[in-house]
């Protein structure tokens, strides 16, 4: 299967990693796949493992919204040389301009993926509620961010579905800390300090297992 990924941009993050991981998987399992950033990748390290997997990178090039008409003729211009069977966008802004894109290439099969629960204003709520019929699925990676964008109609409830992040438990348990040791369990919390990201429960649930002796 042909798929096109799209995403807002490629920088350090937590929704860029998952994006590269699940092309790595996917390139694995005999898929084509193709990374389509809105603007210019900065992250030399997503760069290299995408090169490493024989994942091809295009960048849009955009700058600034004034960039947005062009970045559209751009995308449209690829997805109709390429015919992808499905074109995945992740965050708001690629899932918008995505969705845009099927206004002239209406064949197109198109997933959404939300990954906050507020991917910013009442004006982009409004643009998800008047772009919902040009995607097919929506997925969001809580359950939180899926019951805020259904229960407030800005994402149809019938075609939106909770898909969480994935962690590759290999990658992240080396060998040296899968044996049974008796020395101080470490925690690490890496990430903004926003109220999305929920610090607060990560203590408070610490002191649980603590407290269970575990």
């Amino acid at each position: 299967m042909q798929i096109d990924y799209v995403i807002t941009g490629l920088e350090i993050g937590g929704a860029e990693y998952q994006v590269v991981s699940l092309l790595e998987r996917l390139v694995q399992k005999g898929h084509q796949m193709r990374l389509i950033s809105l603007t210019p990748p900065s992250s030399a390290v997503f760069i290299g493992r995408l090169a490493a997997a024989g994942v091809p990178l295009i960048s849009l090039e955009m700058k600034s919204a004034k960039d947005l008409p062009l970045a559209l003729l751009r995308l449209c211009k690829i997805l109709r040389q390429s015919k992808p069977d499905i074109v995945h966008a992740h965050m708001v802004h690629a899932n918008l301009l995505t969705r845009l894109a099927r206004l002239f290439l209406p064949s197109l099969k198109i997933i959404s993926t939300a990954h906050n629960t507020h991917e910013g204003g009442k004006l982009r709520d409004w643009a998800y509620r008047l772009t919902n019929p040009l995607c097919q699925i929506n997925t969001t990676i809580s359950e939180a961010a899926t019951h805020r964008f259904t229960n407030e109609n800005v994402l149809p409830q019938h075609n939106t579905y909770t898909v969480f992040n994935g962690i590759d438990t290999d990658r992240f348990m080396p060998p040296t800390i899968k044996k049974v040791t008796t020395s101080p369990f470490c925690w690490l919390a890496v990430g903004r300090l926003v109220e999305q990201k929920d610090y607060r429960h990560s203590f408070k649930h610490s002191r649980i297992f603590q407290a269970e002796n575990y």
